[in-house]
């Protein structure tokens, strides 16, 4: 038998003296494992399961630490079950991350959301502002031990909605629905009304939006692309022409 780390070789009878690592589920010897304690990342994916209290190997230990701030875990992909019910907090701050995410653009842009913008990303990390669906395994933890995560994020989220609503800048930057023109201005981050088109990410409304071989303004970039075209071999023919005669 060897050690799973520095591969030192015991005979059978000396197997008791080695420790079992419940993360990478191997043994180790007594110089590789001192029984060091530590969460494990499938126990908290699959079945929430924050316990510390899990025995690992030195090699473990240091790997657990090093990744524990780094947004390497895409939960609902992993874990969908968590976001089926509408009520649980892993699916209201997806909806807020999305706001969020939606939203950044708009505060990173403006002249008066200065202050606005260094409370956000002093409030967060970065992936948790630029990307909807990452997590690292400090943020669940803060999820799990008390609702401030969620509380401060939807806080902010309500902040930066406001700002963008009443900025004689930002509330410039909406769409007019293109199916029905009403005026009434549409922002991608209103999660409940707004549909964005996949390709050109124009704004409608849901109940007007219906798929995007639909989509006007696609529609009109397809229609430019055919006139350029048409118009362009106009050209060369005419060329051509002019060229033969000479």
């Amino acid at each position: 038998y060897r050690c799973a780390d520095c591969g030192i070789q015991v005979s059978p009878n000396r197997i008791k003296t080695f420790m079992y690592c419940e993360y990478f589920c191997k043994y180790f010897c007594r110089c590789c494992h001192v029984s060091n304690k530590s969460y494990i990342p499938a126990y908290i994916i699959r079945n929430l399961d924050f316990r510390t209290t899990f025995e690992v190997s030195k090699k473990a230990k240091n790997f657990l630490e090093k990744i524990f701030n780094e947004p390497l875990i895409t939960l609902e992909s992993l874990n969908p079950q968590l976001f089926q019910d509408q009520s649980n907090v892993f699916s209201r701050i997806k909806k807020l991350r999305f706001k969020l995410n939606n939203s950044r653009s708009y505060i990173n842009s403006c002249r008066f959301a200065k202050d606005l913008k260094d409370r956000v990303y002093n409030e967060f990390d970065d992936f948790i502002i630029n990307d909807q669906h990452v997590y690292s395994i400090q943020t669940l933890f803060k999820i799990k031990k008390s609702t401030l995560f969620y509380d401060i994020l939807k806080d902010s989220v309500n902040s930066i909605v406001i700002h963008i609503k009443t900025c004689e800048l930002c509330s410039q930057q909406g769409y007019i629905c293109g199916f029905c023109n009403k005026n009434d201005l549409l922002y991608p981050f209103e999660l409940e009304k707004v549909e964005k088109c996949p390709n050109c990410l124009a704004c409608y409304h849901r109940a007007c939006f219906r798929s995007p071989e639909n989509c006007p303004r696609c529609l009109r970039k397809r229609n430019r692309v055919k006139s350029n075209a048409s118009n362009s071999g106009s050209f060369n023919i005419n060329n051509s022409a002019f060229n033969n005669q000479n």
